[in-house]
């Protein structure tokens, strides 16, 4: 399952192997059709304004919920007694040590990972910037050298 604020993504998502698709700002009851359906969730949310308690309650009992890098100021509280209770763990990882990250593309060059990712030039870094805080990146963005 692949989870986003909108609708945009479903596509590419579907198109990634994702074998459904919500969009949380269309499907207003998400949290309570899905809730329990999950044994894992990889995080990559970058603000405090997501709706942690609810991407919780998605997770089965024991579940897992791993947040890849940090949002910029703190996390919404947490609801500590129904994670007890159902054992969900939550675990927190920055970007990676040297040695990680050298584990990483070793692991996608073995398994012959490609990546979406979207090229822009490298004088277009300003805009691109505006655009990445305005919430308009579809991919990771590359910037190549203008020649």
């Amino acid at each position: 399952m692949a989870i986003s604020r909108q609708e945009t993504k479903r596509a590419d998502a579907l198109a990634l192997g994702a074998d459904s698709y919500v969009a949380t700002t269309d499907e207003t009851d998400w949290a309570t059709h899905y809730a329990g359906s999950l044994d894992l969730i990889i995080s990559t949310v970058s603000t405090a304004e997501m709706p942690l308690n609810a991407y919780l309650g998605l997770l089965r009992t024991g579940g897992r919920f791993c947040q890849i890098g940090l949002p910029e100021n703190p996390l919404p509280p947490l609801e500590t007694f129904g994670l007890i209770e159902r054992k969900i763990s939550i675990h927190f990882n920055d970007v990676g040590s040297i040695p990680e990250v050298e584990e990483l593309l070793a692991f996608v060059v073995e398994k012959k990972i490609q990546p979406w990712v979207e090229t822009r030039k490298i004088g277009d870094i300003n805009k691109v910037l505006v655009e990445m805080e305005a919430g308009k990146a579809r991919f990771r963005y590359v910037f190549v050298n203008e020649v």
